[in-house]
């Protein structure tokens, strides 16, 4: 009797831990780059799915072929003269499975004195915590950027997700666009 308890205890724990959210076996979600249909970029993997405007040129093609900080899609907004007038990044970065000290907030941060090494310089930056896109909370990080005399401003918004941080980065060179940054924000989805 005393050696039964004991084994009972022990299997329903074990039952219970495979039915519950604690699972050893609990399926994570299979990586992927996400796809592009009707220009709609989705991505089960980022639970992402961003709509555009069917003027934009969508490109899901290149590639970074690193696991850590993968380059899931490129966008533009193209004038007359084919020059691009918004341009969209959504790019990822695995956290430091080293450190679990490194915050989103740290990230950015840190991605934003990597900008720095490549222009000569930054007229303005600003960190703006947790804007509401989708009901989930993003980061918003808006650097002005002087590149040959004219300006270049770049919206970045991040949040996490299966160990990822991933950001959409929105570039563009007339704060005219902005507007047109704000129509593909309201129509972003997370699942």
């Amino acid at each position: 009797m005393k050696i039964f308890i004991p084994f009972t205890l022990s299997i329903i724990f074990f039952l219970s831990s495979c039915l519950g959210g604690n699972s050893l076996f609990k399926k994570k979600p299979k990586f992927e780059y996400g796809k592009i249909a009707n220009n709609t970029y989705s991505n089960s993997f980022l639970g992402l799915e961003v709509s555009l405007p069917e003027t934009w040129t969508v490109d899901t093609s290149k590639k970074y072929e690193s696991p850590f900080s993968p380059h899931f899609l490129e966008a533009d907004l193209f004038d007359e003269n084919q020059n691009a007038i918004i341009s969209l990044n959504i790019v990822g970065h695995k956290k430091n499975p080293f450190s679990s000290d490194e915050t989103l907030l740290q990230y950015i941060e840190d991605s934003n004195k990597n900008l720095g090494i490549l222009y000569e310089k930054d007229e303005h930056r600003e960190f703006i915590k947790e804007i509401k896109i989708a009901k989930k909370d993003f980061y918003r990080n808006r650097v002005v950027l002087l590149v040959d005399s004219q300006a270049l401003f770049m919206d970045e918004y991040a949040t996490e997700k299966n160990s990822y941080f991933y950001s959409l980065t929105f570039s563009y060179s007339d704060t005219l666009n902005r507007t047109l940054v704000d129509d593909v924000l309201a129509k972003v989805k997370i699942h």
